[in-house]
Parts: structure tokens; C-alpha cells; sequence
């Protein structure tokens, strides 16, 4: 049985936008997220981009990621 959850956040930072943006990437949550150890599948090198996929191991859980939308300039993530 697949199970399929969406969730969706806002979050309030104190720190310019241009450096804590970037923690909140696949490869930025590294730096601050313990136990975060994205496998990245599309790109393999892990740049974040429109179109990513990685996934992600917690316990006995698997959590397939996508990125379908990636502007850095206008700090937009989904």
C-alpha cells in the first residue's frame, strides 16, 4: 500500500534572507539537520534545481522528494 501525504509550511527566519535561504536546500540541511542524508537521483551531483529528485531514509521510512519549482533570486522553493 503507498501511502501519499503533502504538507506545506511557512517559516520566519531572523537573518538576512541571501544566507539562510541556502540552508534549506537538500545539500544545506546537511549543516544543520542531524541524520539528514539526502541520496540525491536527479541531478547526482545534488545541485538544487527545478526538477530535482532525492530521497531521503528515517527508520523504516522512505520519503521521495521533488523539486518543482527552484528561483533563488525571489527565495521561492516548492
Amino acid at each position: 500500500m503507498t501511502n501519499h501525504l503533502e504538507r506545506s509550511h511557512s517559516i520566519v527566519l531572523s537573518g538576512p534572507v541571501d544566507r539562510v535561504f541556502p540552508l534549506f536546500t537538500p545539500t544545506g540541511e546537511t549543516l544543520w539537520v542531524d541524520g539528514w542524508d539526502p541520496e540525491f537521483l536527479h541531478p547526482q551531483d545534488g545541485e538544487t534545481r527545478q526538477g530535482m529528485v532525492f530521497r531521503t531514509a528515517h527508520g523504516d521510512e522512505t520519503t521521495l522528494w521533488a523539486c518543482t519549482d527552484w528561483d533563488p533570486v525571489v527565495h521561492r522553493v516548492r
